[in-house]
């Protein structure tokens, strides 16, 4: 499975914007994903809503997976989390942990 670059959006940061966002769509034989769309979000504040949503969008519409011999329905839920428990430091301030098909954690130190 290749995702896309898995980012916390600045403005979510900015207004401490944390939550999940789950959605749902078609793995296509060719390894692709066709008609992803919003299954259920549970973000706060609200404003970070739309922020939020988009990216997992744009991340989920990017995976490349392994052609396959049919199509199967994929759902994933992208968590976003402000921690400010991750160590600066060469690492940066970001990290994302997969639990592939089902889970991709970001967590962002923002102070």
């Amino acid at each position: 499975m290749v995702l896309g670059a898995l980012t916390y959006p600045l403005s979510a940061q900015k207004i401490g914007g944390q939550g999940a966002v789950t959605l749902a769509g078609t793995l296509t034989r060719d390894g692709g994903v066709r008609g992803a769309h919003v299954v259920e979000t549970n973000v706060s504040p609200p404003e970070a809503r739309a922020i939020l949503e988009k990216e997992a969008l744009k991340n989920f519409t990017q995976w490349r997976a392994d052609a396959g011999p049919r199509e199967q329905p994929i759902q994933v839920t992208f968590k976003f989390v402000i921690d400010d428990s991750i160590p600066l430091g060469l690492g940066g301030v970001s990290r994302t942990e997969l639990a592939l098909p089902g889970q991709v954690v970001i967590r962002q130190r923002v102070h």
